[in-house]
């Protein structure tokens, strides 16, 4: 398993990187639940402060550190000042003991001035989540509340992307989801990349993997880490959810965000012809990682 950078000088940030839909938030609950090792689970809307959220992606936040309104920028302007933000960001923070966690749905890339939009020399490593993309059409649609046949031709498309003009939040660029997967298992930084359905397998297992990649302390402590995945089950979070709501579920969504979590749903929604679609697009990807690219079964 790939070493990340040791957390020391200037080294600060460890990113949790997927495509959307692909279990980052989960991820996050889990990794929170860890570092807190407390009697009562992290709530899934005290997730922000305890692992710092998207804040890399968020306006206000780039407004106060940049000292100018991303509304006065061009998208390509904004992007281009965001290295020079997030290493602000990691001098701040030099003497905290652990990593700073960032999540982020945007492809590995340069930045328009061509510069590393996720700068290696404040960069400890990244976890990069990778789902089967049958199923995160399914969860992406549902999250959109849009047809299942939008939501593959957002995992088709080289120019998808997130946020932007009119939102809270700065233009993420996707690219398509094979783009995505090959940008950030790419990267030239120590990158460990988790199967969503190895975490699901194997939770406990995978979580103390994550745990020792990003050198945390109780990495091997197996109570530890099974308290964490215990208070991260998915069945707690619904039950979170349907009491307090969640601020991060889609606007326009019908359904919750912590919606089912399994694996294989894409072959029980999609059609057989939106299946096509997705192997045509991704199949070489999808073997790599060890997805079957049957039309069927």
């Amino acid at each position: 398993m790939t070493r990340a950078h040791p957390v020391s000088g200037q080294r600060r940030i460890a990113w949790l990187a997927s495509y959307p839909r692909s279990g980052n938030t989960w991820t996050r609950l889990l990794l929170a639940n860890f570092l807190s090792a407390a009697a009562e689970p992290v709530g899934v809307n005290d997730i922000g402060s305890a692992m710092f959220s998207a804040l890399y992606h968020g306006r206000p936040w780039f407004d106060s550190v940049a000292g100018i309104s991303s509304s006065d920028c061009t998208e390509d302007e904004a992007e281009s000042l965001r290295p020079a933000v997030v290493r602000f960001w990691a001098q701040e923070a030099k003497r905290e003991e652990t990593p700073l966690f960032c999540k982020s749905h945007e492809a590995y890339r340069d930045t328009p001035a061509g510069e590393p939009l996720f700068p290696d020399d404040v960069t400890v490593g990244a976890v990069y989540l990778v789902r089967n993309p049958l199923d995160v059409a399914v969860s992406w649609a549902f999250y959109l509340d849009e047809g299942f046949s939008h939501s593959v031709a957002y995992l088709n498309a080289r120019t998808s992307r997130i946020g932007g003009a009119g939102s809270q939040e700065l233009r993420q660029r996707l690219f398509d989801w094979s783009g995505h997967v090959e940008s950030w298992t790419g990267a030239p930084f120590p990158v460990l990349t988790v199967r969503y359905e190895d975490l699901l397998a194997d939770t406990v297992g995978w979580l103390g993997k994550i745990a020792s990649f990003l050198r945390l302390d109780g990495a091997s402590d197996h109570r530890r880490l099974e308290q964490a995945v215990a208070h991260s089950a998915f069945a707690r979070l619904q039950e979170n959810e349907d009491r307090e709501g969640f601020h991060m579920r889609g606007r326009y969504s019908r359904t919750p965000f912590f919606r089912s979590g399994v694996a294989g749903d894409g072959r029980r929604h999609l059609s057989a012809a939106q299946v096509r679609d997705v192997l045509a697009a991704h199949g070489a990807t999808m073997a790599r990682f060890g997805y079957s690219c049957r039309a069927t079964g």
